[in-house]
């Protein structure tokens, strides 16, 4: 039968040259190229699968000379997640990738993917398309040889304009077009361009790996109308909506995708007229895509690159076209885990027989490698199909996993589903992701073999019937085998190695640059809520990497110690647009990079205090003062409030054209002061300055929980961006960002945080890196028990951006007299950081970071430390056991 293939996630096709045999073993020839083709949401409507609607003759006929799984399963059953697990041939828990926005390398940088392995033995890899999440911000360019093309401008997926403010797109569009106007016209171009390039040897005489991810049948249903065209609607039958009974709850979405667009209701609830639409629109985008397939396959037989290409196919997951009252995916149900997947191998015996065995998408990976003769890492989840191409007979899985994650949302789960397909039942668990204890089970009996049929509807739950107890305890006893025998322990805790003796994480980054519409990420700051919860915060530079413009507070939360954070929200400013700064010189004003309405947020700086309350102050257009409160852990922000009259109180010694908090974080004292640090500059000419200092660093400080604020006394004559600390006795210091010629920090100290200032001092053991600085007291440990004081910044004296690399912290235990220790916490370009200590005794510091790969936005040539936000984890026994000496300046 013919093979289509609808709107799943992604497609792989490989082709070779050589035989079966020879391309799973030695590989004495050249290497067989891959094609690898991913079809967004698609499920298995497709003519080889059985479907007696679809209309799909070019996956048919790639069906035909392929080994097409029958019973091929998802690990979860939405995008991201799908996705992630096919490139790294991981399962999401080993991953920590359960929603669109979690990251991969943010948990384990070290991956080698899919198309990253035959990168590097010598293909040119390159990804065309949705192959990843779909989302810029989850793109890998560490897997690809050249950067990975998600969309290009003038690509649509929709045509039609306007609409119901609030809501997406009508979930269905068929207007008169060519395959081109829509996006998956334009990839299957761009790829047929890639192939022709390939058969030029434009990039060298190996072999390529290429990615096409089409996103069709993605909602909303858009296809030029001469697919929806190929269709009777009264031919195409509505579902069984009866809802599956005795279902718990969690079985179903907590979020609906649909009820998202134009003219459907929120509940999802359809008219059968409604339903028969979008199951119209469902086959007419499957057809679509099936003719972008069959436009690249063509290419790739005119070019005579089909006998020298490994073929797969697949859908990222299944989808629900509204039976048992769900449209989508995001379950653990058949229609949202099976998904089509096919391999062309040339040569390979019983060419188009159908496996019928259990498969999972983690089984791609390792297969591919076998076919290329390459050697995949040790540690992956999947097993090679190898054997079940060479003999479609031979056994699959006893079980095939698969999960999902409630709530959706970017953060740890609360409660985790796992459900195993065996060869006639499901068997799904839901647990407290935080103690494993469980919530609810559901069994199901389909009737019969996995893979039968196009589709399989769960009718009812059958955990709590009698005649099925003694099968439901196999398969509770299969789960727990394949979660014991399969899911890494470290995976399930990656923060307790924060917490060991001598240990420090892996960076893992919050905020890229060009990613949520913003160009640069910049200045980040960091604190520990008095509920143990991590706020890391930064400037938003919309429009350009400079620090005047239109600029925004951004903030991320992390609940467990910094293994897990939640998705960025905006926190400054949220209050009227104000008028810029007009005291500064022409040099210092704002260049309009995104119209003359910019507005300048910038240098936040938090104070956690003890009643669970953190205040949170920040600057606009470097001229006046805003204070914002939250009650609610970091969740939600007050109302803003201006205090710059607490700033004014400077300028009787600094009569200053601008002025800025920090940045990075202030404090809470013993008698319940917080103290905020602040930076202050007059530009002007000696002469008009009336006597008064050109610059200087301070404080401005309240006693009555943030309600007034008043400046302080100048700490540190032309001292710059400033932070402070808590010394053994209860006094603080303040240290800054030293402008004059002395490559060394000031500092000063006072005994009530405000006034009172000692004379300034260089701390002789610490560079001038020309940038702001970490600062933070720490406890001790057992193993160096005392008061120690902890400084982070670059290693070097030279105050250039270009020499702003291999961040430091550096480590005082005599209230900072002197910094004997300093270890290395990342090598490269590195800029701003910022340090907190979490309950525990784990420090996190965040720190503006380089990217393999990633260059300046703009033509200057130097090394790029602004390409993301990172932070790591260490503990203090890692600072002090494993630094050095530092050199006395």
């Amino acid at each position: 039968m013919s093979l289509r293939l609808l709107c799943g996630c992604l497609a792989l096709v490989v082709t070779a040259t050589c035989s079966l045999q020879a391309t799973a073993e030695a590989h004495p020839g050249p290497r067989p190229n891959v094609l690898f083709i991913a079809i967004d949401d698609l499920r298995p409507t497709l003519g080889c699968y059985g479907d007696p609607v679809a209309k799909t003759p070019h996956i048919d006929q790639l069906a035909a000379d392929s080994r097409v799984f029958l019973a091929a399963y998802v690990q979860q059953a939405v995008c991201g997640p799908s996705r992630t697990a096919v490139l790294t041939g991981r399962l999401p828990d080993n991953n920590r990738v359960w929603h669109n926005r979690h990251r991969f390398r943010d948990n384990r940088p070290d991956t080698v993917t899919l198309p990253q392995l035959f990168k590097q033995h010598g293909y040119h890899a390159r990804s065309i398309g949705k192959v990843g999440s779909g989302d810029e911000r989850e793109e890998d360019p560490e897997s690809w040889s050249v950067p990975p093309v998600l969309r290009m401008p003038g690509w649509k997926g929709t045509l039609a304009r306007g609409g119901e403010p609030g809501r997406k797109a009508a979930p269905a569009e068929s207007p008169d077009v060519d395959d081109d106007a829509y996006i998956d016209g334009q990839i299957a171009r761009l790829a047929i361009g890639a192939l022709e390039s390939a058969a030029r040897h434009e990039h060298g005489a190996g072999p390529f790996f290429l990615a096409v991810g089409f996103m069709k049948p993605h909602l909303p249903f858009n296809a030029p109308r001469r697919y929806w065209d190929l269709y009777d609607p009264a031919t195409i039958p509505l579902p069984d909506a009866t809802r599956t009974v005795s279902a718990p709850d969690l079985a179903y979405p907590d979020h609906r995708e649909l009820g998202g667009y134009q003219g459907v209701p929120k509940n999802e609830q359809l008219t059968p007229e409604q339903a028969r639409h979008l199951r119209h629109g469902y086959y007419a985008c499957a057809s679509y895509a099936d003719a972008q397939v069959g436009r690249v396959l063509a290419a790739l037989e005119r070019l005579g690159l089909a006998d020298d290409t490994i073929v797969v196919l697949w859908g990222d997951h299944g989808y629900s076209l509204g039976e048992a009252d769900h449209w989508c995916k995001a379950t653990n149900f058949e229609r949202d885990t099976r998904a089509p997947l096919m391999m062309r191998v040339p040569g390979q015996v019983a060419a188009g027989g159908t496996a019928q065995g259990l498969v999972e998408y983690v089984d791609i990976y390792p297969t591919l490698a076998e076919l290329a003769g390459l050697e995949p890492p040790a540690d992956l989840d999947g097993r090679s199909l190898v054997p079940m191409i060479r003999n479609p007979d031979a056994p699959g899985r006893d079980y095939a996993l698969s999960q999902y994650v409630r709530p959706w949302k970017a953060r740890d789960p609360d409660v985790m589903g796992y459900s195993i397909r065996g060869p006639t039942h499901r068997y799904t668990r839901w647990v407290h992701w935080a103690d494993k204890t469980l919530v609810a089970e559901e069994f199901y009996d389909y009737g019969g073999p996995a893979g039968r049929g196009p589709l399989l509807v769960e009718a009812q739950n059958i955990v709590t019937e009698a005649a099925a107890q003694v099968q439901l305890d196999e398969y509770r006893a299969a789960l727990d085998a394949m979660l014991a025998d399969r899911i890494q322990p470290q995976a399930a805790d990656a923060v307790a190695a924060a917490s060991r003796p001598g240990t420090a994480t892996e960076p893992l980054f919050l905020f890229r640059q060009a990613t949520d519409d913003v160009h640069t990420f910049r200045i980040p700051g960091i604190v520990t809520t008095a509920q143990g919860t991590l706020l890391a915060y930064c400037e938003a530079r919309r429009f350009s990497a400079a620090d005047r413009g239109e600029l925004e507070i951004h903030m991320r939360r992390s609940t467990d110690g910094g293994q897990q954070w939640e998705p960025p929200q905006q926190v400054a400013h949220h209050g009227p647009r104000l008028p810029r700064n007009p005291h500064l010189p022409p040099g210092k004003l704002a260049k309009d990079f995104g119209g003359p309405e910019e507005q300048t947020v910038n240098n936040a700086v938090a104070i956690p205090t003890r009643d669970g309350r953190v205040h949170l102050l920040y600057c606009i257009e470097y001229m006046r003062g805003f204070h914002v409160v939250s009650d609610d852990d970091g969740r939600t922000w007050s109302p803003p409030r201006e205090i710059t009259g607490a700033l004014d109180g400077y300028r009787d010694r600094i009569d200053w054209q601008a002025v800025a908090f920090g940045p990075g974080h202030g404090l809470e004292l013993p008698d319940g002061r917080l103290v905020a640090p602040v930076w202050m500059s007059d530009y002007r000419p000696p002469a008009d300055r009336g006597g008064r200092l050109p610059k200087g660093s301070g404080v401005i400080s309240s006693d009555d929980g943030g309600v007034t604020w008043r400046a302080g006394e100048v700490a540190l004559e032309g001292g710059n961006e400033s932070c402070v600390a808590t010394l053994s006795d209860g006094s603080v210091m303040l240290t800054a960002r030293n402008s004059r010629r002395e490559n060394r920090r000031l500092a000063a100290v006072s005994a009530d945080g405000a006034h009172g200032w000692s004379e300034p001092r260089l701390l002789l053991d610490v560079p001038e890196y020309g940038c702001m600085a970490g600062f933070v007291a720490h406890p001790g440990t057992p193993e160096h028990p005392g008061h120690w004081l902890l400084h982070s910044g670059p290693d070097t004296d030279d105050r250039s951006h270009a020499a702003r690399r291999d961040l430091t912290v550096w480590a005082s235990r005599d209230d900072g007299a002197s910094w004997p220790v300093k270890r290395l916490v990342q090598a490269g370009p590195a800029a701003y950081s910022d340090l907190t200590v979490l309950p525990d005794g784990t420090i996190v510091c965040i720190y503006e970071s380089g990217l393999p790969g990633v260059g300046p936005q703009t033509g200057k040539r130097r090394p790029w430390a602004y390409a993301g936000i990172a932070v790591r984890r260490f503990d203090l026994d890692w600072v002090l056991d494993g630094g050095r000496l530092a050199p006395k300046g």
